[in-house]
């Protein structure tokens, strides 16, 4: 049977008491409340060193972006590139790899003049035209 909102059976008047009141659920009385105000202090004072509290630090909160800027307008993603068929040396794959997506990456965009300037080789650039070509045909954009 449970004791939850049941009065009967308290020890008022001690810190048992308001503890039993807190799990029953029911308002503590004077008595109790006393009691253990009175523990309270008396652990308190028994304490060799008073607890120091740190003193409150207001939350610095970050400024709101000016209207317009890329954090207020609604962020738009690139369709991620991330397997390319190739084998190369393991320390260049990783440049290789990077160079074939900003050359796809310019494909879309129809910047062929800078990837000429940009002096891709023209094996990547067969490669970054296939990606852009599979990423068309999925209907990715």
């Amino acid at each position: 049977m449970s004791v939850i909102g049941q009065e009967k059976g308290i020890k008022h008047g001690t810190p048992a008491g308001y503890k039993q009141h807190l799990y029953r659920k029911v308002p503590a009385c004077d008595p109790c409340l006393v009691a253990e105000r009175t523990t309270n202090a008396q652990r308190a004072a028994a304490r060799p060193t008073p607890r120091i509290r740190k003193p409150a630090v207001p939350k610095q909160r970050q400024p709101e972006p000016p209207p317009g800027t890329a954090r207020a307008t609604p962020m738009t993603r690139e369709v991620a590139l991330t397997y390319i068929p190739y084998r190369d040396e393991p320390g260049q794959m990783k440049d290789r790899r990077e160079r074939i997506k900003a050359a796809a990456a310019m494909l879309r965009r129809g910047a062929e003049d800078v990837i000429e300037a940009l002096g891709v080789p023209d094996d990547e650039l067969v490669l970054a035209r296939r990606f852009v070509r599979l990423i068309e045909q999925s209907g990715a954009a």
